[in-house]
């Protein structure tokens, strides 16, 4: 929330339409919004939660924010997120020397995880070196990742409670070739 405020501020546009121009349209992105999720998106898939204590499953519609906003929550497709990875890669959305920037290790998290300028850099023997980001709230996660010393980009949507995107990424992740793991 506070990001969509500094964005507003610096830019002096509102935070939906500095995304459309400084990201989404750079990037190609053409399957990719933030409009409230009670507006009519073609092909929008709908959120699934379990509740504790319950075996059934339900609509997550009601627990989603009205918008998105500095914190996520934008909708998205794979292939989408694939064109934000190339445009990211290739300095399409930043320089070179601000890519490289918003992509190296800042602090780290734990032994093998990293974080950048809004990124995650993991870097584990069974895995390699990866570069992304993850994303959920009830009834959806993704994750979106690029494996630099192979070339692959990784990305995984899931319409069910955060946790599935995240096996499922890390299952394609360590199963990749990658020049430099060590096996």
């Amino acid at each position: 929330m506070y990001l969509g405020a500094a964005i507003e501020h610096a830019s002096g546009k509102s935070f939906y339409d500095y995304l459309d121009e400084a990201v989404f349209k750079p990037a190609g992105m053409t399957q990719t919004d933030t409009p409230p999720h009670d507006v009519d998106m073609k092909g929008r898939a709908f959120g699934y939660i379990k509740p504790p204590g319950t075996r059934e499953w339900g609509s997550a519609a009601k627990h989603l924010d009205y918008r998105a906003d500095g914190a996520g929550g934008a909708w998205s497709t794979a292939d989408d997120l694939a064109r934000f990875l190339t445009a990211l890669r290739t300095n399409r959305l930043l320089d070179e020397q601000h890519t490289k920037l918003m992509l190296s290790p800042k602090a780290e998290a734990w032994k093998g995880r990293n974080y950048g300028y809004g990124v995650w850099i993991e870097s584990y023997p069974w895995m390699g070196l990866t570069i992304g980001g993850v994303g959920g709230e009830m009834g959806s996660n993704s994750e979106a990742w690029i494996l630099p010393d192979s070339g692959y980009q990784v990305v995984v949507l899931s319409n069910f409670d955060p946790g599935a995107a995240i096996v499922v990424s890390e299952f394609i992740r360590a199963r990749l070739p990658d020049p430099k793991r060590k096996e």
